[in-house]
């Protein structure tokens, strides 16, 4: 073989080879846009106490749920809702059972994550509201659903909140549950820190918030390791949801008119990032945790990496 005929058989190899990695680089799912919480289901064992407390007092209207259940469906923004399902005999200690995300293409999502090696259902679900879903579970075992789509009855005026911008779990497998959130579905990192001070060691953060990819909301994890979560604590349910307000003082005004009774069981709070908290119990004492948009005040721990939720209309 001459040498010139031995450089075009290699270059058209190289060619070739390069034309086949190409093309294996465009058939490959590409992640499509994930925007925020789209709804999240809470356990309760008395749905009519658990009606007071969203519909009452929190103002978010309740309907039937999208799809038959035992089950009520608070609306609270013009997409957004809670359903509240009674809790099942066995009694689980995680009462937020689901948070569902928002994406702008349910179907490439599906595919996308079976081509990153991740376990999804056979297909895509068509719920009776019209919207698109499936639902998995994380690395860690919790129920997620991602979801686009749909029609929902009008939010209303009458609420303290009209935008869940958080929701919160514990985390046992740090560093899978990283990957999944942060590599697979990207993520981005929001604000990280400890609970106190006192004792605290370099590297070992008790809160890690992470903001969905292509929007303000954000899931934060509680790095389990014993010590922020109270053995024991009837009253403590480390899953939990946050409402965002622009003053979470003008929150807890309204909390004392309507119920001065659950008022009186809690105050208004700084958190460790800054924003001002208001943290009420529904009747199974899930975590509801109203907080300010935006920080009042520098943050500890860690500064923010990225643009805090605003309000929406």
């Amino acid at each position: 073989m001459t040498g010139r005929k031995a450089v075009a058989i290699g270059l058209g190899l190289v060619c070739g080879l390069t034309f086949v990695q190409s093309l294996g680089a465009q058939n490959k799912p590409v992640r499509p846009a994930i925007t925020g919480v789209a709804h999240l289901v809470v356990l309760d064992e008395d749905l009519t106490a658990a009606k007071h407390f969203y519909g009452d007092v929190i103002g978010w209207p309740a309907s039937a749920p999208l799809d038959p259940a035992d089950a009520v469906h608070y609306q609270v923004g013009l997409k957004q809702y809670i359903e509240v399902k009674t809790a099942p005999a066995h009694n689980p200690p995680d009462r937020v059972a689901l948070l569902a995300l928002e994406t702008t293409d349910v179907r490439a999502l599906r595919a996308y994550l079976a081509a990153n090696g991740v376990t999804v259902p056979s297909k895509v679900e068509r719920h009776a509201n019209g919207s698109l879903a499936f639902d998995m579970t994380d690395p860690d075992g919790y129920r997620i659903e991602f979801t686009q789509g749909g029609k929902f009855p009008p939010p209303s005026s009458n609420a303290i909140s009209t935008h869940i911008i958080h929701a919160g779990f514990t985390v046992h497998n740090v560093d899978a549950v990283k990957h999944f959130y942060l590599d697979v579905l990207g993520f981005r990192p929001y604000w990280h820190g400890w609970q106190t001070d006192a004792g605290h060691v370099d590297g070992m953060d008790d809160y890690m918030a992470v903001q969905v990819p292509d929007g303000s909301d954000w899931v934060e994890f509680m790095l389990s390791d014993g010590r922020n979560i109270p053995a024991g604590s009837p009253t403590h349910n480390p899953h939990h949801f946050a409402p965002g307000v622009v003053s979470v003082a003008a929150a807890y005004a309204i909390v004392q008119q309507r119920d001065p009774a659950l008022a009186a069981k809690v105050h208004p709070q700084q958190g460790r990032d800054g924003k001002g908290q208001l943290n009420l119990f529904d009747p199974d004492h899930t975590r509801v945790e109203f907080m300010d948009f935006q920080p009042h005040e520098k943050p500890c721990c860690s500064d923010f990496t990225a643009s805090s939720p605003q309000p929406q209309p």
